[in-house]
């Protein structure tokens, strides 16, 4: 696999797209700057304040991982180091794997990463694969059969038949009948689509015989994608990016927002509960807008919240990589909303139910990090919105100040996710600006209409639909709320930077009066 992450590799590649969007940001300024006297104090106050607000929890998060990367981190590494290496492995470790009509060679590379890891852990292994096809089958057999370390590897094939959950579920059940209550094994959750880099096994387990109160961690991901778009390659890289600062940020508090399906590590004694299987199994909600209505998709939001609603701690390895294999050829506008709508839909979902366990449970950061899941909808767009208003109505140079304001802040948000590791390019601040406000939009369209779900792959596909709303207006009732807060949003803009006036006091006493 070829080397894509590393400090030198990024800083390498910064260069290019800094010195292009921050001279295109300084050339902005330059040339405006006679015409910035057009440009009203009131209006740059209350758009100052909300940047403030907005950036200033963007610099909190930079700032807990940076502490959580130099000072934290190495003390918990240093931590599991000291334990006498008797204690560091259990006896038994399981999988759960869900390799479903993957291209032969993402499953090649899959089995033969995690076999490898294998090979440098005192453990025995269960491996339960679910398949989705006899070819599947017998590409994860011969793998098998060919490595050295099939001898103390169980490796058992389950047929998905009715979606992701349902085979999760039976996984799960085929590790509890082999659990033998020992405290500190594991069991991996991953995707039939996930490379592991060696040692990866061998540095994530050891964490839960040093923490007893560790239900599960995570670790950084990388994307490895055969396409002919560069636009797939860059768009996974800025999300990567962006996630290795939050997940650091977030794992000072002992917590993370997702416990990735990509791979995740769990303690064996919380999955193989029944309340856990069921979760998985059946998750689902009831909501006044839609009725009661099933997770289609989203196991691992619902792994997460069931280890936050016990009290589970959870971590975020930073150092230890695991890639995602993919093959992208279709069009990258309708694909990367459709990820889109699945990601921000799955976590909305989840976020009501997270937030309403209160600050006393989840922790006062994570679940002020709950509550900006929830406004992130809003604030993208809010910049945009103000300044279409205010170059449309008052002065066109509204419009080059927003844009270089735009560039410079996006320059430095690049540079972040490149100091942090993570590949960048020309194509990254575009891309994140299309994340930015193209994700916004799609985050209201899924916290207006939650029980929309739909997962394909191939010719196969899922869908759910809700059940119970009896209401004759039902299926009306979430694109007419979506709308009226569209509009009031709008409204709250047009108001709060005077492109609209609101009646005064006296005016609306005289025409009660009247």
């Amino acid at each position: 696999m070829t080397r894509c992450f590393g400090r030198c590799e990024a800083l390498h590649s910064l260069v290019p797209p800094l010195v292009t969007y921050g001279s295109m940001s300084l050339l902005v300024f330059y040339s405006m700057w006679p015409y910035f006297y057009y440009v009203k104090g009131e209006h740059l106050v209350l758009l100052g304040v909300f940047s403030l607000w907005r950036y200033g929890w963007l610099a909190v998060n930079y700032i807990r991982a940076l502490i959580y990367a130099g000072c934290r981190y190495p003390r918990l590494k240093r931590m599991v180091r000291e334990l006498p290496e008797e204690r560091k492995y259990p006896s038994h470790v399981f999988f759960v794997i869900l390799v479903y009509r993957e291209e032969p060679w993402i499953t090649i590379e899959t089995m033969q990463s995690v076999l490898s890891n294998l090979v440098d852990i005192p453990c025995r292994a269960t491996l339960v694969v679910s398949t989705g096809c006899d070819e599947d089958d017998r590409m994860v057999t011969a793998v098998h059969e060919a490595h050295p370390v099939r001898e103390k590897v169980e490796l058992v094939l389950q047929r998905q038949r009715h979606g992701k959950r349902i085979a999760m579920g039976h996984a799960l059940r085929a590790i509890a009948r082999r659990y033998e209550d020992e405290p500190d094994s594991v069991t991996v959750f991953m995707d039939g689509d996930s490379w592991l880099e060696p040692f990866v096994l061998r540095r994530c387990i050891p964490f839960f015989a040093r923490f007893p109160r560790l239900g599960a961690l995570t670790t950084n991901e990388i994307a490895h994608l055969r396409t002919g778009s560069p636009w797939y390659k860059h768009w996974f890289n800025l999300k990567f990016g962006q996630r290795h600062v939050q997940f650091q940020s977030h794992a000072l508090s002992w917590k993370v927002l997702t416990l990735t399906g990509r791979f995740s590590v769990f303690r064996t004694s919380i999955v193989v509960e029944e309340p856990f299987i069921r979760r998985i199994e059946a998750d689902h909600i009831l909501h006044w807008r839609h009725g009661k209505f099933r997770f289609l998709m989203g196991d691992d939001k619902s792994s997460w919240f069931h280890l936050l609603e016990q009290g589970w701690d959870m971590l975020y390895l930073p150092d230890v990589i695991v890639h995602s294999l993919e093959s992208r050829d279709a069009d990258f506008l309708s694909v990367s909303i459709s990820l889109m709508r699945r990601w921000y839909g799955n976590t909305l979902r989840n976020n009501p139910r997270a937030l309403a366990l209160g600050p006393h449970r989840t922790g006062y950061f994570i679940w002020y990090a709950l509550l900006e899941q929830r406004i992130s909808m809003w604030t993208p767009l809010v910049g945009l919105v103000a300044t279409t208003l205010l170059s449309l109505t008052r002065s066109f140079v509204y419009l080059p100040f927003y844009i270089g304001w735009v560039l410079a802040v996006r320059s430095l948000q690049t540079s972040a996710i490149a100091v942090w590791g993570h590949p960048v390019s020309q194509l990254t601040v575009p891309l994140m600006l299309y994340s930015q406000w193209v994700g916004a939009l799609v985050k209201i369209h899924a916290w207006y209409h939650l029980s929309d779900q739909c997962w394909s792959k191939g010719s196969c596909s899922q869908e759910v639909q809700a059940v119970g709303l009896e209401c004759r207006l039902a299926k009306w009732l979430p694109s007419w709320c979506m709308t009226v807060a569209c509009l009031a949003f709008l409204f709250a803009i047009a108001v709060a930077q005077g492109v609209l006036t609101l009646p005064s006091p006296l005016f609306l006493h005289a025409l009660v009066g009247a």
